[in-house]
């Protein structure tokens, strides 16, 4: 077996396994949350029923309980708003997002664990994850820098006669102008046009501020109430999220 197929085998293997990965983690982190998420939703819909109950007669204590309760719902992505409350935090599309962003350290912060359990679970599938993801990025990278660098480089200066300067500049500025295209001006256009109340402005600086890993979370895909097709619409982002840093980040670390 050449190095070539080895190497590729190798790849496709560590992929897999990423992928898997990534599956099991989701798998786990529904199992876990799911119900405590579930049993949150019913303790704020009883305090919400009664305090309409006692709306006539409400008290400062009463009231206060209530918000308290919310907020700390809200915090974990929990509201007590029943067009937005139909959305689970933790099906498996949700709960696959919420894994790739932690072992790609994005981390927008709009979903969290809600038990004990989870929280030391994602402690564990962290440390394990952020190096693997390292890994598969490298792997990736490895492989894609001689078809989308060195060769295009070289056909460049076959063809135009031009010296490695000049060939590698050129070949520098159309990656960036494609990369701009790809990465940011068509997500933002399509974002805009999916999420009614962004602009492109806005879903442009979503598209930044999560492939650059910074992930602030105050623009997050997806959590619209009864948004159409939204584990489709979740694995896509993630999707998107991975092709960027296999192709993009990698190399400033090499």
């Amino acid at each position: 077996m050449s190095i070539v197929l080895k190497s590729s085998c190798l790849l496709v293997t560590l992929i897999f396994l990423y992928l898997t990965y990534l599956l099991l983690g989701a798998l786990v982190f529904s199992a876990i949350e799911r119900p405590v998420e579930e049993s949150l939703k019913t303790e704020l819909n009883s305090l919400k029923a009664e305090l309409l109950n006692n709306l006539t007669c409400i008290n400062a204590t009463i009231l206060e309980n209530f918000l308290v309760r919310v907020l700390r719902a809200n915090k974990y992505g929990v509201s007590v708003l029943h067009n937005i409350s139909t959305n689970s935090n933790w099906d498996l599309a949700s709960s696959l997002f919420f894994a790739n962003t932690l072992v790609t350290t994005v981390g927008y912060g709009h979903t969290t664990p809600l038990s004990d359990a989870g929280k030391a679970f994602s402690i564990v599938y962290a440390l394990l994850g952020i190096p693997f993801t390292m890994l598969v990025l490298t792997t990736c990278v490895q492989h894609l820098i001689q078809p989308l660098t060195y060769r295009p480089m070289r056909l460049w200066q076959q063809w135009a006669g031009w010296p490695l300067r000049t060939a590698s500049t050129v070949h520098f500025l159309i990656l960036i102008l494609i990369v701009m295209l790809v990465f940011f001006v068509v997500p933002a256009v399509v974002f805009s046009r999916i999420e009614e109340s962004w602009t492109f402005l806005e879903a442009f600086y979503f598209c930044f501020i999560s492939l650059c890993t910074i992930g602030l979370g105050d623009f997050v895909p997806g959590e619209r109430p009864n948004q159409q097709l939204r584990p489709l619409y979740k694995v896509s982002v993630m999707v998107g999220r991975c092709a960027w840093l296999d192709n993009i980040l990698p190399p400033a670390h090499l």
